[in-house]
């Protein structure tokens, strides 16, 4: 796939760099996996990988456009133009929350509370109903909750415009700790694939 889309692009006269990002759209039922899962050991290292929810957007689901309706609504409250997302109004949930998950901007988890299992899923379907389109979860194992802090402001020291590259960066550093990232913009949404080549390409 990625080979693919470098030779498409490099067919293509620019003279200006180009910066590959890789997007995977997903069922929320499949969302909590771990990210090797699906892209391998390397790939998030050498390029900004973006997650998304397929439900928004599959034909075949019957509540897809009210889904989709969900996102835009979350991304209004979320879209701040130059504003770190650190100053965002996060969600930082337990094993117990209850919060009204619609009156927040972005979620930060603790180590399996989305990860895939049942009450996993069902986590996944109340964040993907209520729009939030930015959840990070880092992995709550880890024994330096020094480290976890750290990650996550490293992260979020930064606005939306900048955010995708700041995870390809901090997931190549050394000191970071295991994390994953789901990120959806309603503009960028994947449409629904006319021909083969359209399924694996997209010029931005």
């Amino acid at each position: 796939m990625v080979a693919f889309a470098e030779q498409k692009i490099h067919r293509r006269y620019d003279p200006r760099s180009w910066e590959l990002r890789v997007s995977l759209s997903l069922p929320a039922t499949v969302l909590g996996s771990p990210l090797t899962q699906w892209c391998g050991e390397s790939l998030p290292r050498q390029h900004p990988i973006v997650i998304g929810c397929s439900d928004r957007v599959n034909p075949d689901h019957p509540r897809r456009f009210y889904l989709y309706n969900r996102l835009k609504h979350g991304w209004a409250r979320f879209f701040k133009p130059q504003k770190p997302l650190k100053e965002l109004n996060w969600l930082i949930t337990g094993e117990s929350a209850r919060d009204d998950w619609e009156t927040y901007e972005a979620v930060q988890c603790w180590g399996g509370w989305l990860r895939c299992r049942q009450a996993a899923v069902e986590r996944w379907y109340t964040l993907i109903e209520s729009g939030i389109p930015l959840a990070i979860w880092l992995d709550g194992d880890c024994p330096q909750p020094q480290a976890i802090a750290q990650t996550f402001a490293r992260l979020t020291d930064c606005c939306h415009e900048e955010f995708l590259d700041r995870v390809r960066s901090e997931r190549r550093g050394s000191d970071s700790i295991p994390f994953g990232v789901f990120y959806e913009n309603p503009n960028y949404l994947p449409t629904v694939a006319e021909t083969s080549e359209e399924q694996f390409f997209r010029w931005g």
